[in-house]
Protein backbone atom coordinates (compact mmCIF):
# COMPACT_ATOMS: atom_id res chain seq x y z
CA UNK A 1 0.00 0.00 0.00
CA UNK A 2 2.79 2.24 0.77
CA UNK A 3 4.28 1.40 -2.26
CA UNK A 4 1.76 1.91 -4.42
CA UNK A 5 0.30 5.15 -2.96
CA UNK A 6 3.14 7.17 -3.45
CA UNK A 7 3.58 6.00 -7.10
CA UNK A 8 -0.06 7.31 -7.37
CA UNK A 9 0.29 10.57 -5.80
CA UNK A 10 3.63 11.13 -7.86
CA UNK A 11 1.71 10.70 -11.06
CA UNK A 12 -1.85 12.26 -10.06
CA UNK A 13 0.00 15.55 -9.23
CA UNK A 14 0.00 15.75 -13.42
CA UNK A 15 -2.68 16.50 -15.68
CA UNK A 16 -1.96 14.02 -17.82
CA UNK A 17 -0.50 10.95 -15.14
CA UNK A 18 1.84 9.92 -17.59
CA UNK A 19 -0.15 7.86 -19.47
CA UNK A 20 -0.51 5.65 -16.52
CA UNK A 21 -3.99 5.81 -15.17
CA UNK A 22 -4.45 2.47 -14.20
CA UNK A 23 -0.89 2.77 -12.06
CA UNK A 24 -2.40 5.97 -10.95
CA UNK A 25 -5.77 4.43 -9.22
CA UNK A 26 -3.85 1.23 -8.17
CA UNK A 27 -4.01 2.50 -4.27
CA UNK A 28 -7.80 1.36 -4.48
CA UNK A 29 -6.95 -2.62 -5.03
CA UNK A 30 -4.21 -2.85 -2.32
CA UNK A 31 -6.13 -1.08 -0.14
CA UNK A 32 -9.23 -3.35 -0.90
CA UNK A 33 -6.59 -6.28 -0.43
CA UNK A 34 -5.36 -4.73 2.78
CA UNK A 35 -8.99 -4.72 4.20
CA UNK A 36 -9.28 -8.33 3.32
CA UNK A 37 -6.35 -9.43 4.67
CA UNK A 38 -6.69 -7.91 8.31
CA UNK A 39 -10.19 -9.14 8.07
CA UNK A 40 -8.85 -12.99 7.64
CA UNK A 41 -6.05 -11.76 10.42
CA UNK A 42 -9.12 -10.73 12.93
CA UNK A 43 -11.10 -13.90 11.82
CA UNK A 44 -8.08 -16.37 12.65
CA UNK A 45 -7.23 -14.39 15.71
CA UNK A 46 -8.20 -17.60 18.09
CA UNK A 47 -5.80 -16.95 20.93
CA UNK A 48 -6.18 -13.21 20.76
CA UNK A 49 -3.12 -11.66 22.97
CA UNK A 50 -3.91 -9.09 25.59
CA UNK A 51 -4.74 -5.74 24.55
CA UNK A 52 -2.06 -2.63 25.63
CA UNK A 53 -3.99 0.43 27.44
CA UNK A 54 -2.32 3.29 25.16
CA UNK A 55 -4.82 2.87 22.05
CA UNK A 56 -4.84 7.00 22.13
CA UNK A 57 -1.12 7.02 22.20
CA UNK A 58 -0.39 5.01 19.60
CA UNK A 59 -2.88 7.28 17.40
CA UNK A 60 -0.68 10.53 18.69
CA UNK A 61 2.46 8.57 17.58
CA UNK A 62 1.31 7.93 14.37
CA UNK A 63 0.22 10.99 13.46
CA UNK A 64 3.28 12.40 14.77
CA UNK A 65 5.59 10.82 12.27
CA UNK A 66 3.09 10.96 9.68
CA UNK A 67 3.28 14.66 9.80
CA UNK A 68 6.96 15.25 8.32
CA UNK A 69 5.75 12.72 4.74
CA UNK A 70 2.63 14.81 4.63
CA UNK A 71 4.87 18.30 5.01
CA UNK A 72 7.18 17.05 2.68
CA UNK A 73 4.48 15.72 -0.35
CA UNK A 74 1.96 19.32 0.21
CA UNK A 75 5.17 21.07 -0.42
CA UNK A 76 6.26 18.89 -3.91
CA UNK A 77 3.13 18.77 -5.16
CA UNK A 78 1.63 22.30 -4.59
CA UNK A 79 3.81 23.56 -7.85
CA UNK A 80 2.40 20.65 -10.27
CA UNK A 81 -0.91 21.16 -11.93
CA UNK A 82 -2.80 18.25 -10.45
CA UNK A 83 -6.40 17.62 -12.33
CA UNK A 84 -7.41 15.58 -9.35
CA UNK A 85 -6.75 17.92 -6.13
CA UNK A 86 -8.45 15.27 -3.63
CA UNK A 87 -7.47 12.32 -5.01
CA UNK A 88 -4.03 13.59 -5.18
CA UNK A 89 -4.50 14.74 -1.58
CA UNK A 90 -6.13 11.50 -0.43
CA UNK A 91 -3.33 9.55 -1.44
CA UNK A 92 -0.77 11.29 -0.33
CA UNK A 93 -2.40 11.05 3.37
CA UNK A 94 -2.41 7.63 2.66
CA UNK A 95 1.12 7.40 1.48
CA UNK A 96 1.99 9.21 4.76
CA UNK A 97 -0.39 7.93 7.71
CA UNK A 98 0.66 4.56 6.11
CA UNK A 99 4.26 4.84 7.20
CA UNK A 100 3.77 6.08 10.11
CA UNK A 101 1.44 3.12 11.07
CA UNK A 102 3.99 0.67 9.66
CA UNK A 103 7.19 1.82 11.60
CA UNK A 104 4.76 2.32 14.56
CA UNK A 105 3.43 -1.54 14.13
CA UNK A 106 7.49 -2.67 13.62
CA UNK A 107 8.28 -1.58 17.13
CA UNK A 108 5.54 -1.92 19.30
CA UNK A 109 5.31 -5.12 21.82
CA UNK A 110 1.71 -5.98 21.44
CA UNK A 111 0.18 -8.01 18.62
CA UNK A 112 -3.26 -8.04 19.67
CA UNK A 113 -5.12 -7.75 16.08
CA UNK A 114 -7.98 -5.94 17.55
CA UNK A 115 -5.67 -3.25 19.05
CA UNK A 116 -3.97 -2.88 15.11
CA UNK A 117 -7.45 -2.53 13.69
CA UNK A 118 -9.05 -0.69 16.60
CA UNK A 119 -6.30 2.53 16.99
CA UNK A 120 -3.94 1.98 13.97
CA UNK A 121 -5.83 1.99 10.56
CA UNK A 122 -9.07 3.69 11.37
CA UNK A 123 -7.14 6.69 12.01
CA UNK A 124 -5.28 5.65 8.14
CA UNK A 125 -9.33 5.92 6.91
CA UNK A 126 -9.63 9.28 8.54
CA UNK A 127 -6.18 10.49 7.34
CA UNK A 128 -7.61 9.38 3.39
CA UNK A 129 -10.87 11.61 4.10
CA UNK A 130 -8.85 14.61 5.47
CA UNK A 131 -6.81 14.39 2.91
CA UNK A 132 -9.08 14.98 0.14
CA UNK A 133 -10.07 18.46 2.16
CA UNK A 134 -6.08 19.25 2.26
CA UNK A 135 -5.85 18.48 -1.81
CA UNK A 136 -8.70 20.61 -2.79
CA UNK A 137 -7.19 23.42 -0.36
CA UNK A 138 -3.77 23.17 -1.32
CA UNK A 139 -3.33 21.32 -4.62
CA UNK A 140 -5.37 23.83 -6.78
CA UNK A 141 -4.31 25.76 -9.40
Amino acid sequence: MIVTSAISAALLTFPDRYQKRWLAFSPSLTFGLFIVVMGLAWLSDTTSAPMTANGWQCAMEITVIALIPTVWLFYSMKNHASTHPYLTGSTALLFAFATGAISLRMGEETNSIIHIMQWHYPLLMIAVLFGGYLGKRWLRW
